[in-house]
């Protein structure tokens, strides 16, 4: 993982890439997977041991410091997520 600062709307955004090389997901799916218990099939659920509530987690303590968490992935290849925090808060 490397953190980036990037400047959008006057301020300095550190960002933090998270590489997942998991299983990835659909289109349709990263649309979900920030709600709570939400998972992408609920088998994988009792395999991997998933609540679906980590990533809603995450997000939250990352709105709560003004930023947020999203989410690009390509299906059977991986995903990464990217915390994006404002440098002033």
């Amino acid at each position: 993982m490397r953190a980036i600062r990037e400047a959008l709307d006057g301020r300095d955004w550190p960002t933090f890439p998270v590489n997942d090389t998991g299983i990835g997901m659909g289109p349709q799916d990263t649309q979900k997977i920030f709600d709570e218990f939400s998972t992408i099939d609920k088998s994988n659920s009792n395999k991997f041991g998933s609540t679906g509530l980590g990533l809603a987690i995450s997000r939250r303590l990352c709105q709560m410091l003004m930023g947020d968490i999203s989410v690009t992935s390509v299906l059977a290849a991986g995903s990464t997520f990217t915390v994006h925090l404002p440098a002033d808060v």
